[in-house]
């Protein structure tokens, strides 16, 4: 109970830049983590976790705490009833909506692999070329490079360094290519032993310098590789949760689905003493 209340809340003075999540919290995923291999801190965990499956941590939460006790608050949409209840008829597996057959399947696949040493280091970036002289490794997020960088910039940095602080999420490193072998030479930055945000904030600084020579052209490939990476993974995922349509046990009207996270799927049972007191 208390370290579901601790996932639930966020305070704007713990997350400014409103990523959602803060290093307690990761503490708190991590510890109940039950992977047998998974890397000895929870620094070192959050590196390989994408940021993007958050939603798919907390849906783990749920089926590991509250499978068989869904109780979904709802209410009638017809003006002349407004009937609120509670229902526990559906399950998890109700709650999943798919875009397609093949993500469905791709779930079942990844649902039933079990868990391997080489699966549960950091995952790998995507080389790609961006002119003669220099190309970036793509990496989705991860909930590292979100919370323990990207959440330690202030106000001011980020307006400083606007204009790249959102593309530069995504790049792992920046490459020379070497002229003549071809061959790629990462760029790297000042690191700060034990100081992660200004290590974070070097790197920024560095790589903007970088991207200040890429051309116009340049930033657009940069830009329509990042959007074809990040839609590839998304046609690759669950899209949504949603809370199926059902029928008003007292008017039988109709009540349309709703999408949910399944954050807040977690933490409906706080939503539920909430409306039990109010």
């Amino acid at each position: 109970g208390p370290e579901v209340s601790l996932l639930f809340e966020v305070g704007s003075d713990e997350d400014p830049n409103g990523v959602g999540i803060t290093p307690n919290q990761i503490n708190i995923l991590y510890e109940h983590d039950m992977n047998p291999y998974k890397p000895p801190t929870p620094q070192a965990w959050a590196k390989t976790i994408p940021y993007t499956d958050l939603d798919n941590i907390f849906a783990a939460l749920f089926v590991a705490s509250l499978d068989g006790a869904n109780y979904i608050p709802r209410g009638c949409n017809d003006p002349k009833c407004q009937y609120q209840f509670i229902t526990d008829k559906f399950g998890i597996d109700d709650l999943i909506h798919f875009p397609n057959d093949e993500t469905k399947k791709r779930f079942e696949e990844v649902r039933h692999i079990k868990p391997t040493p080489e699966d549960s280091t950091s995952y790998e970036s995507v080389i790609n070329v961006i002119n003669d002289d220099f190309a970036v490794g793509l990496k989705m997020p991860s909930l590292y490079s979100m919370v323990y960088e990207f959440g330690t910039l202030n106000a001011a940095f980020n307006r400083k360094y606007a204009s790249v602080v959102a593309v530069l999420q995504y790049i792992d490193y920046i490459y020379m290519i070497d002229p003549d072998s071809k061959e790629y030479h990462p760029i790297a930055w000042k690191i700060y032993a034990g100081d992660t945000a200004k290590s974070y904030r070097s790197k920024i600084s560095t790589y903007s310098k970088i991207m200040q020579n890429f051309s116009d052209t340049d930033f657009s490939v940069l830009i329509a590789l990042i959007n074809t990476f990040t839609k590839t993974r998304a046609d690759k995922m669950v899209t949504e949760f949603v809370i199926p349509e059902m029928r008003c046990p007292k008017c039988g009207a109709v009540i349309p689905e709703d999408p949910i996270t399944a954050k807040v799927m977690v933490f409906m049972k706080q939503r539920l003493v909430n409306i039990a007191t109010t």
